[in-house]
């Protein structure tokens, strides 16, 4: 486990039971009931890791240096946010316990709405909670549909911290430490303003660009996006839904320049404005390099959204936010420096399955430019004719004798293993802790090959994957 990986979670713990130190070292030491002080502690540890959902949901970039990536963020939020549903669903459940079986009427009145106002806004924000989790669960909502469902989470929140301050009784008691209210205070301005943070995001820091070119190339949508300048996007000589253009070309060549800067690997988030297809933002990794200002992504049609790709039009507008990811350690180098110059390979061998190849598209690029490193790329498909720019990739390998291709159709020539890699590479065994590994594509292909790069006492630390269900 990377050292900033335990930094992160070492962070989450301490910060989590800062609320149990604060009741030990300032609460009262005649505590009555054993139950109330779980209740108490529930309630405290489940708002505060709640809070610490919405500062995971910010896409801050040192929050993906942390976890190595925007996509490994998302398992740690799921996570964070059933253990904090959790805890929040026995903070009244412990809290109450004193009261059964002798007072059942007294415990209702806090278990049930229409008592006390203040208990109300718990129980509100509880039930909220589990309904989310409820669609979660067992739902069938696109996902459109379920991303906008959960932006309710917000709502929920400002319902506890109401619930927070404004409980007066003989369950929550005032004085559970001595400084309560300004911790909670804390949690609450922290959560609430990372949350406000989240929903404004796109508009504070994403990009308006338009589609330049649309292919369709082996049943995937190949897009060529090129920045637009805002002022073009302001005073209409581009249409936001159709994207039909009013201006002249010279106007608008002169106006392109307001893109993202972004490193070979990353991805990026795409809203398409266009009235015929879905109006959510999407991740795509980025297939094309850095440099010319334009973005290239490839998608395959495999779900209700990248069905309706089809009916996108060239010069239709799209809203880019980003861009994310860590998946290649050239992410890492200096952020300003969006050229080839800076990008950095040792000995490497990658693994694309399907797909899983648009990161690598961007990656190879590099080695155009830079002849350090060497890598083996590995590209496998079920059937031949689903290769996407195969020939591109093996134009530069042409180029660059540190950059090899090989093909693999799995149908022919079986599923792809270590084996076959450590063959068709000439590494031998004891060799394959010396390379970097770099695995994007579906999660079976994934996993077999990490299982046995670990089998072969090969670091963890040295096999990197992209989150393929994540986009």
């Amino acid at each position: 486990m990377k050292l900033e990986l335990i930094f992160a979670w070492t962070g989450i713990f301490v910060i989590g039971i800062i609320p149990v130190l604060l009741l030990l070292t300032f609460g009262p030491h005649n505590h009555s009931s054993i139950t109330h002080t779980l209740g108490q502690v529930c309630g405290l540890i489940g708002m505060t890791l709640f809070a610490i959902t919405f500062i995971l949901s910010t896409r801050a970039k040192w929050i993906e240096d942390l976890f190595g990536g925007l996509d490994k963020i998302y398992p740690v939020h799921a996570i964070l946010g059933a253990t904090s549903f959790i805890l929040l669903l026995l903070h009244p459940l412990f809290l109450v316990m004193r009261y059964i079986p002798a007072n059942i009427k007294l415990a209702a009145t806090y278990l049930l709405p229409g008592g006390l106002i203040s208990v109300d806004f718990g129980l509100f924000a509880l039930l909220g909670m589990i309904i989310l989790l409820m669609i979660t669960l067992y739902g069938k909502l696109k996902y459109n549909t379920w991303k906008f469902t959960h932006e309710f989470l917000g709502a929920f929140f400002i319902l506890a911290i109401l619930h927070i301050f404004l409980v007066r009784n003989t369950v929550a008691l005032d004085n559970i430490f001595n400084g309560y209210y300004v911790y909670a205070a804390i949690v609450s301005i922290v959560g609430l303003g990372a949350f406000l943070y989240s929903l404004s995001r796109r508009r504070l820091f994403s990009k308006r660009y338009r589609i330049q070119k649309l292919n369709e190339i082996n049943g995937c949508f190949e897009i060529i996006l090129a920045p637009l300048a805002s002022k073009d996007y302001s005073i209409g000589k581009y249409s936001g839904r159709t994207g039909s253009k009013t201006g002249s070309a010279a106007d608008m060549d002169d106006n392109m320049a307001d893109g993202i800067t972004f490193k070979s690997g990353q991805f990026i988030f795409v809203k398409f404005k266009n009235k015929n297809v879905n109006n959510e933002s999407h991740p795509f990794s980025i297939a094309s390099a850095p440099g010319d200002g334009n973005i290239r992504i490839i998608v395959k049609n495999l779900g209700d959204f990248t069905g309706q790709l089809g009916k996108l039009r060239e010069g239709n507008i799209v809203i880019v936010e980003g861009p994310y990811g860590r998946f290649h350690n050239n992410t890492n180098t200096d952020a300003n420096d969006s050229t080839h110059t800076s990008a950095q390979y040792d000995d490497e061998v990658w693994v694309a399955g399907g797909i899983g190849i648009t990161p690598f598209l961007g990656l190879a690029e590099d080695f155009r430019h830079n002849k350090t490193g060497r890598v083996d790329l590995y590209y496998s498909v079920k059937n031949r004719d689903e290769f996407v720019h195969l020939e591109e990739l093996q134009d530069i390998a042409k180029l660059n004798k540190n950059f090899r291709v090989f093909p693999w159709v799995s149908n022919d020539q079986g599923y792809l293993n270590l084996e076959e890699i450590a063959k068709n590479s000439h590494i031998q065994h004891a060799h394959l802790k010396n390379h970097e590994w770099y695995l994007c594509g579906p999660a079976s292909l994934k996993t077999t090959i990490r299982d046995a790069l670990l089998e072969k006492n090969v670091k963890a630390s040295k096999i990197h994957d992209e989150r393929f269900a994540f986009k």
